[in-house]
């Protein structure tokens, strides 16, 4: 593989960490105004960045096990921490949406009560 290669390869890695961290950010927004649905809609769009990316990652990886040599670059150790690092956010933004629907849930069922 050609250094310039990996190049492409880790700015397309980058620009799918960068959008789904948009999307994560929309969809924590979309959290504090209590909108649902946009934010199931916005975590899902972000998942579908981050797993594209995690694709093209993987199969880099691939090459590399499977005897390829893959040269070094400081920019795709940048897009590495860039999806490994949004992957997280979206982890934890994903869980929290879950607590504030159980919370909201439980709200719901006391104002009922009373």
């Amino acid at each position: 593989m050609l250094k310039e290669d990996l190049v492409q390869i880790s700015m397309e890695l980058i620009q799918l960490s960068g959008e789904a961290r948009i999307s994560v950010q929309k969809a924590l927004d979309a959290l504090s105004l209590e909108d649902e649905a946009e934010t199931k809609a916005l975590l899902h769009s972000a998942y579908k960045q981050i797993n594209r990316a995690h694709q093209i990652h993987a199969d880099l990886i691939q090459k590399e096990a499977a005897g390829e040599m893959i040269p070094y670059t400081p920019l795709f150790s940048h897009a590495q921490d860039a999806l490994m690092t949004i992957f997280s956010e979206y982890n934890i933004a994903k869980q929290l949406a879950s607590i504030f629907s159980v919370l909201d849930s439980r709200l719901k069922n006391l104002e009922q009560q009373n």
